[in-house]
This record gives structure tokens, sequence and C-alpha cells, in this order.
């Protein structure tokens, strides 16, 4: 077999050339019969999900992806990936996940906490569906001490127990990303930075029709008692993210930068979040650290 090739997994296992240069493009072509979200799942997809720049066409009966640069814009750090499963059915955002599509969900893995100092790590069970309309997502969260305070929109809600969502919905545009913070009494700030952390954003940006639910297993504001912990589901408007993301709704096989967060309140104020900002002090702000998600499921999926 040619060292340059690997087989790629998916419904019938194809030789690809994983490193094909062409001038300052690197290519990895597919068969149209591979299925994206198998493929994203190996090796090969692993070390495709690493690039920063992706770019995709088709080409006759192959699908082709190009990666511009052959160097990973990770500079070497290891890079955080998720395959989002495409629901095969609707999702009720009320906070109870009991779906079949989220019970089959794998979760994203455990939280971390890069800048623990003491207390207790509470972790947290996130997981991501997406359909033609949203971009869905849930948080299980422990918490012996729940709290939040701030009801309206746009208020300081990472003051409470609250939970994020950050995505730069394109690799060519890395530094061009959207924050959306939730706490437990369902209010939420967000937040559009095109030209990237540290730059005042011009104008404001308001998400249109997030749908966010939340139970709580405990009593809210009273650290007289222990509680078990709250879940947070929310829908967000794939819309939301047109005009910045490649394609809107995603394609499957789509690459998006993506972060997932979580603050801890007042009682046991912890920072944890699914791929760690590799920063001296706490900031959730640094999209070169976000993870890679890529959207899963048939060209043809139904919803």
């Amino acid at each position: 077999m040619n060292p340059n090739l690997v087989a790629a997994e998916g419904r019938a296992k194809t030789s690809v050339p994983l490193w094909q240069k062409t001038g300052q493009i690197n290519r990895i072509c597919l068969h149209c019969g591979t299925n994206i979200g198998m493929f994203a799942e190996s090796e090969c997809g692993r070390q495709m999900l690493e690039q920063d720049h992706v770019n995709e066409g088709a080409m006759m009966n192959w699908i082709v992806v190009c990666l511009l640069g052959a160097a990973p814009a990770s500079g070497g750090r290891d890079v955080t990936r998720y395959v989002i499963p495409r629901a095969s059915g609707k999702v009720a955002i009320d906070g109870k996940l009991d779906e079949a599509d989220w019970k089959s969900a794998k979760s994203v893995g455990a939280f971390k906490f890069p800048w623990w100092k003491s207390g207790k790590k509470e972790q947290t069970v996130a997981k991501m569906l997406w359909d033609k309309k949203f971009l869905y997502v849930s948080y299980r969260c422990e918490d012996a001490h729940i709290s939040a305070e701030q009801t309206e929109h746009d208020s300081p809600v990472y003051q409470d127990d609250c939970v994020e969502l950050f995505t730069a919905p394109n690799p060519l545009r890395p530094d061009d990303y959207f924050n959306i913070e939730m706490n437990v009494n369902r209010a939420f700030l967000d937040r559009h930075h095109p030209d990237g952390p540290g730059v005042k954003p011009k104008g404001n940006w308001n998400a249109k029709g997030v749908r966010i639910a939340v139970t709580v297993e405990g009593t809210l504001n009273d650290d007289s008692d222990v509680d078990r912990g709250w879940i947070l589901e929310a829908a967000i408007p794939l819309a939301n993210f047109a005009g910045v993301a490649r394609h809107t709704p995603p394609e499957p096989g789509d690459v998006w930068h993506l972060n997932l967060n979580r603050l801890g309140g007042k009682t046991n104020p912890q920072f944890s979040q699914w791929s760690a900002s590799k920063t001296e002090r706490p900031s959730f702000h640094v999209p070169r650290d976000f993870g890679r998600v890529v959207f899963g499921g048939a060209r043809d999926g139904k919803e």
C-alpha cells in the first residue's frame, strides 16, 4: 500500500491521500459513500479537525476537503473534538432530556478546571444535537448550592450559576465568535465579537428565538440545605449565525470552533470548561482554544 495513503472509515473503506500537497493546499479526498460522522471520528478525521481552515467542494463523485496550510493552527496543542449527532425526531425544550436522541447522544466529556485553587470540582455532563433549524445543547450540572439572581436579558448572568456556549462558526474566521450565557433563571446574555476578543463589539447583537428550560433538584438561593444539581436545555436557532457561518443550516461534515463553559455561582465559584483555555487568569474569551465540533449525520437526513 502506498505509504501516503490511508484508509478512511465509512460505509466502505476508501484509500485517500492524507497529505497530498499541491502548492499551499493539502487535500483529503473522500468517496461520496463515506459517512462523514464516522470519518470525523477516525484518525484521519481527527487530524482534519485540528486544522483551522476547512473548505469543502464536490468534484464528480468525490467530496474534496481542502485544508489550507500544512501546520495545524492549534500550534501543536491538543484539540478537543466532538461529533454533534443529528436529531432524528422532535426535541422538546422542557429540561427533562428524556428524548431518545438525548439518551443516545454521547457527552462531550468531563469538564476541565484550568484555574482551580480550592473547593469541590462539581462536574457537568454536556451534550449537543442539531437539526435543520436549531443547535441544541444540554448541561446536567452537579451543584450542592444552586444560586441565581439575574432575571433580565443581557444582565450579568455570569455572576450566577451559569452555563455558556461560545462559537466561531466559520473556521476561516476563527476570531469572529459569538457567546450565549444562560443562568438557572433562564435569563441569558448574548454577544457577537466580529473582531475577536479584546475589541469592543460594534452594535448590540441579540440572538433571536432562543428557547431555554431548566429543572432544579434542590432549592434555589438557599444554602441551608444541600442540593443535587440542575439541568439546562436550550435550542438556539441556527439562523442567528447566518452571514458568518459558511452554511446556514450547516451541512453534515461542517466544522465549527466551539466551547462550553460553566460558572459556579456564589458559594463555590468554580470556572470549568469543555476545552480548557491556556491562560494564566480565568478567561473564556480565548477562541484559539475552542474545541472543534463537526455536524454529523447524512446529507439527506430528515428532521
